[in-house]
């Protein structure tokens, strides 16, 4: 009699797994379908898919871009720079030495917005 009760349990096994096996396939089918359909939908811009892009695109900008590390420094030619150095139009050699003083200490980007009048 125990014999039986085993053989019993391996068919309920056996039924209950092939029943598991079909759904977990299901499953995994309607997931990859719908993985295409997004891909598909992706790849030809749907307009639907392409709004949602739209709308989130600021958001995750915002949260992606690096923090700014090194602020932007301006140095402008004033009144007091005049009084100091004396009357325009200063020698070049002024400008090219504070152009070495702003690369010393590391400048990656220097503009020069000087209109000279007087050639060299």
């Amino acid at each position: 009699m125990p014999s039986y009760c085993f053989f019993i349990k391996i068919i309920i096994y056996l039924t209950l797994m092939k029943k598991f096996k079909k759904i977990i396939f299901s499953d995994w089918l309607i997931g990859i379908v719908i993985m295409l359909a997004l891909l598909a939908a992706y790849l030809l811009q749907w307009g639907p898919l392409q709004a949602i892009e739209y709308k989130t695109y600021d958001f995750r900008a915002r949260m992606l871009q690096e923090e700014q590390k090194s602020p932007v420094v301006i140095v402008a030619i004033d009144d007091s720079s005049i009084e100091q150095i004396g009357r325009w139009p200063w020698p070049r050699k002024y400008i090219a030495g504070l152009i070495d003083i702003l690369n010393s200490y590391g400048a990656r980007v220097i503009g020069v917005d000087i209109f000279y009048t007087e050639p060299v």
